[in-house]
C-alpha cells in the first residue's frame, strides 16, 4: 500500500509561520512587560502595607517583621518601640479569601481590626468590612472567639466565619509572637 505523501506549498506554509512568529513575539513582549513591572508592583504593595500599618498604630516609630507561624498569616509586624503588633491573616470565604488586619495593644487586647480587599458577595459578604462588624472586636482580649461570641452578618455566615477565622489566626500568631518576645526579655520595649 503506497502512502500519499504531500508537502505543504510555500503559500500554505506562510500562515503557519506568521502565526507561530506572532505568538512568539507576543509571548516575549508579555514576559518583558512582566519583568519590567514586577518591581513596581511589589514597591506599590509595600507602600500600601506601610500606610495601613501607620493607620492601625500611628504612634509607632517603625514596624519590624516577625516570624510567621501559619500559612493563613500573611504578615506579622511588631510596632516599635513597644506599641503593639499588627498581624494580617486570611481564611477562605464564599468568594475567595477574606483577609483581616488585626492590631494588638501591648497589653494583649485587640486595638483595631481592618478588613482588606475581598471578593465576597456584594451587599452581603462584603459587609465584613463595614464598621458595625469590625468594631465589635476592639478592646477584646487576644483569645479565640466562636461565631456565637460575635454579631455575625445575617445571610453571610460563610463570610462571617471566614473573617472570624482570619481574626482567630491573627490571635494565635499574636499569642505565639508576644510570648516569644516576653521570653527574650521584652524585645518589644
Amino acid at each position: 500500500m503506497a502512502q500519499n505523501k504531500q508537502s505543504l506549498s510555500p503559500k500554505e506554509l506562510l500562515p503557519i509561520v506568521v502565526l507561530v512568529a506572532t505568538c512568539a513575539a507576543a509571548g516575549l513582549l508579555l514576559g518583558l512587560v512582566h519583568e519590567l513591572t514586577t518591581p513596581l508592583v511589589e514597591e506599590n504593595r509595600q507602600v500600601r502595607a506601610a500606610k495601613m500599618y501607620a493607620e492601625l498604630i500611628p504612634e509607632a516609630e517603625e514596624f519590624v517583621p516577625c516570624e510567621l507561624d501559619s500559612e493563613q498569616v500573611t504578615a506579622c509586624m511588631e510596632a516599635r518601640p513597644g506599641k503593639g503588633w499588627i498581624i494580617v491573616a486570611q481564611e477562605k470565604g464564599y468568594g475567595g479569601f477574606v483577609s483581616m488586619a488585626v492590631a494588638f495593644n501591648p497589653d494583649g487586647s485587640i486595638r483595631r481590626v481592618q478588613a482588606l480587599q475581598n471578593n465576597e458577595t456584594p451587599g452581603l459578604g462584603t459587609k465584613v468590612a463595614d464598621d458595625f462588624f469590625i468594631e465589635q472586636f476592639a478592646s477584646r482580649p487576644a483569645e479565640e472567639l466562636e461565631l456565637s461570641d460575635i454579631d455575625a452578618i445575617t445571610g453571610a455566615t460563610i463570610s462571617s466565619r471566614a473573617a472570624l477565622g482570619a481574626i482567630n489566626d491573627a490571635i494565635a500568631q499574636f499569642v505565639t509572637t508576644s510570648s516569644v518576645d516576653d521570653t527574650k526579655g521584652g524585645t518589644h520595649e
